[in-house]
């Protein structure tokens, strides 16, 4: 009887193992953000990939104090970890064109998650003689969230 009842749980647990493995495997190939995951991945510079590998040290010393700025914006616009997406933007310290843009576009948005205001307001000192810069970090310091709040108040 117990032997039975034994067999009887293993094979209702292999079925279900097997009918979810069978669900996981349809979903992947239905999922269209794994497609675009993988697409964005196979344009990504040739050090973004490291680049987000590092970014998801579990402890800040393990970060990286410099980083490659063409990678560390393509991390911070695609990855799909947010936190890795404010380290990315944390460590920016380049003052080219495209990171200014980058930096304005996440702190003008009201949809902007905070940490990745965190970590926009951090690459915004890179700007120190810009009003515009300047202006973000006067009008974040009333932000409804207070690590937004103590980023934009730290120098």
């Amino acid at each position: 009887m117990k032997t039975t009842l034994a067999l009887v749980l293993v094979a209702g647990m292999a079925g279900c193992a097997a009918e979810e493995a069978g669900r996981s495997a349809a979903a992947l190939e239905t999922d269209p953000t794994q497609e675009r995951a993988a697409f964005e991945w196979s344009r990504a510079p040739f050090a973004a990939r490291t680049l987000a590998q590092r970014l998801r040290a579990r402890h800040t010393h393990d970060l990286p104090e410099q980083v490659d700025p063409v990678a560390a914006r393509w991390v911070a616009e695609h990855d799909p970890a947010m936190v890795v997406r404010g380290r990315a933007l944390s460590l920016l310290r380049d003052t080219t064109p495209e990171t200014r843009a980058l930096v304005a576009s996440i702190l003008a948005s009201p949809e902007s998650h905070p940490i990745l205001l965190c970590g926009a307001l951090e690459a915004s000192r890179a700007f120190a003689g810009d009003a515009e810069m300047a202006g973000w970090r006067d009008t974040l310091r009333d932000h409804a969230d207070p690590r937004v709040r103590h980023a934009s108040r730290a120098r």
